[in-house]
């Protein structure tokens, strides 16, 4: 199942790999041959977020996954932080209007905005949205004139 998912990923069947994620996360898929991880709800996000497949991402997020889920392992990445740092805006922006936390920081104290910035003008709008959201966070109210 593995090698089948792997390579649906890599050939952008959005249908089959919605379909091979949701069967995955609904067995916890751990593989007799080869000790695999166990795929979980999060993973499978990982997953469809990493391919860049908003139905299998939507897909997942209705089945449970928390949309600011984090594999415990290297960078800590939520979803947008992965996207972002992928330079995805489709994805980042699927992510954001579904609520993602705009704030994340990975484990190396890098946060959404500093990727974005990274990325130039395809993320202006998320640069926005990030700076906004310290302010509010900081008690420091943006006035009218600001623009």
């Amino acid at each position: 199942m593995w090698d089948t998912l792997h390579w649906h990923l890599a050939q952008k069947n959005s249908r089959a790999v919605t379909l091979a994620l949701c069967l995955l996360a609904a067995l916890g898929c751990a593989s007799k041959k080869r000790a695999r991880p166990v795929m979980t709800p999060c993973r499978a996000l990982m997953l469809a977020v990493n391919a860049g497949d908003l139905t299998a991402a939507e897909q997942c997020l209705a089945e449970g996954a928390p949309i600011d889920c984090r594999i415990p392992l290297g960078a800590r990445y939520t979803p947008l932080l992965w996207a972002v740092s992928s330079n995805d805006p489709r994805t980042a922006h699927f992510l954001v209007e579904r609520g993602a936390d705009v704030t994340a920081v990975d484990a190396m104290g890098h946060d959404v905005e500093y990727y974005a910035l990274g990325h130039g003008e395809s993320f202006e709008w998320l640069v926005e949205l990030c700076q906004a959201a310290k302010s509010q966070q900081q008690g420091i109210q943006p006035t009218e004139n600001a623009r």
